[in-house]
């Protein structure tokens, strides 16, 4: 609940956008009827798309008649609580789109890619989603959607400090860890996945 966290909100160029009509027509005036949202990893950011000078979803759009939209978000909330949210923006952004949508692709980045699934289970759970029926197509690159090696170290590392009462405050900083994070650790994407369990437990 800090004032400080970041809210999830749709970006171009490092510029939040309003998700109004006109208001997006003005700040995408060659917007097309093909959308790519491109949704970054853990710890990161939408300007992480940049690389040495390199724009990856100015280089897309252009090369593939995409318009890029930059999704930010905080990666230290459950997955499925970011699901919810980018469900409720991605039909708000159909919505008042200046064009009408003809395809939606997503493309995630590790944590981006199963957020990305998050939302399309939420969208297709809700039944009534315009944007869920235009995806065409769900790139993800490095995503663990089998869990991610490093989490379950961590966690084992974290219970193994945990043993003696010489190092068990050491195992309390591994409870830092975010919920984002600890989601990694098997890939969780809904709401089933972490309700009602212990998020730092051993388990399966």
């Amino acid at each position: 609940q800090s004032p400080l966290a970041i809210g999830m909100r749709l970006r171009d160029d490092g510029h939040a956008l309003v998700l109004e009509r006109e208001a997006l027509r003005t700040r995408l005036p060659n917007a097309g009827g093909k959308l790519l949202v491109l949704l970054h990893g853990s710890c990161m950011n939408d300007l992480q798309w940049k690389w040495h000078g390199h724009d990856y979803g100015a280089s897309l759009g252009a090369e593939l008649s995409y318009t890029p939209v930059h999704v930010q978000y905080n990666s230290g909330l459950h997955i499925s609580t970011n699901g919810r949210a980018l469900d409720a923006l991605l039909e708000q952004l159909v919505t008042e789109w200046p064009v009408p949508v003809e395809e939606l692709v997503l493309l995630g980045h590790s944590m981006g890619g199963l957020l990305a699934r998050s939302a399309c289970h939420y969208g297709e759970a809700s039944g009534a989603r315009a944007w869920r029926s235009k995806v065409t197509k769900l790139v993800c690159i490095g995503t663990p959607h089998h869990g991610a090696p490093l989490e379950r170290i961590g966690n084992i590392a974290e219970t193994v400090l945990g043993v003696s009462r010489y190092s068990a405050p050491l195992a309390q900083l591994g409870k830092l860890r975010s919920a984002g994070i600890t989601d990694l650790r098997f890939g969780n994407v809904i709401d089933e996945h972490w309700q009602g369990r212990d998020r730092f437990a051993r388990g399966h």
